[in-house]
């Protein structure tokens, strides 16, 4: 999760929502700003879709899909708020199956379930 200030600068950011625009997007370099790709898609939510959330945005890499989704208002003081779910593509059991590993170890290789933290783990920007 990232709230953004007034400016559309990041005000907070949970520990993955501040890696994954620079994972998923070219970083433009500053911490405090996203990317230009994400920059210019929530530009575009906010002309359109006014007070609605809208479609979100996502970007895939290897064996990762991305989608961020704009909550308008839902922030401290109404600011805006962007909810970033990272999905990590899963073998199929049968697949790991057939290449040799077991039961458990296919548990121990697939990606924990998404979690949220809670509010008392977000991240003031310096």
């Amino acid at each position: 999760m990232i709230v953004l200030d007034r400016h559309a600068r990041i005000g907070l950011a949970t520990g993955p929502a501040r890696r994954w625009p620079g994972e998923y997007f070219e970083p433009d370099g500053l911490p405090e700003r996203l990317p230009d790709e994400l920059a210019r898609w929530l530009r575009g939510r906010r002309r359109h879709a006014g007070g609605e959330p809208g479609e979100p945005l996502k970007a895939a890499r290897a064996g990762a899909t991305l989608a961020v989704r704009r909550l308008p208002g839902a922030g401290p003081g109404g600011r805006e708020v962007l909810l970033l779910d990272e999905r990590r593509e899963v073998p199929e059991p049968a697949a790991l199956r057939a290449a040799g590993l077991t039961r458990r170890e296919g548990e121990v290789l697939a990606p924990p379930q998404p979690t949220f933290a809670p509010f008392w783990r977000l991240q003031t920007c310096a």
